[in-house]
């Protein structure tokens, strides 16, 4: 597995992964903190009704109080700051976060 750096707006973190896009979700895992239901709930019924605007978009968070996420998530290899490895649209990779959420949440409790 690579390192690679990914930044959010004013978040950053380094994570292990496969590819710049496991890169990604990794990262919005770890921001978010454990799978919550009520946060993949709450980005889909902002969704549904289009009231989300992702630079403005607060997740709850038990652990951190809340998370503030920008536009476009950035993934180097190179270091924070940079996007050699790809740049991914939040809300893209948050829906497949909770999709994939979802159905861990569904094999924990079935």
């Amino acid at each position: 597995m690579a390192k690679f750096y990914v930044g959010c707006g004013h978040l950053s973190l380094i994570v292990e992964a496969e590819d710049a896009g496991g890169a990604a979700l990794w990262a919005v895992h770890r921001w978010i903190g454990d799978i919550e239901s009520n946060t993949c709930l709450e980005f889909r019924i902002k969704k549904q009704t289009g009231s989300l605007a992702l630079s403005i978009l607060l997740l709850n968070n038990a652990k951190n109080g809340s998370v503030r996420l920008a536009d476009e998530i950035t993934v180097s290899e190179i270091g924070i700051g940079y996007d050699d490895a790809g740049r991914f649209n939040t809300e893209l990779v948050l829906e497949e976060y909770c999709e994939l959420a979802s159905a861990v949440t569904s094999l924990v409790t079935s």
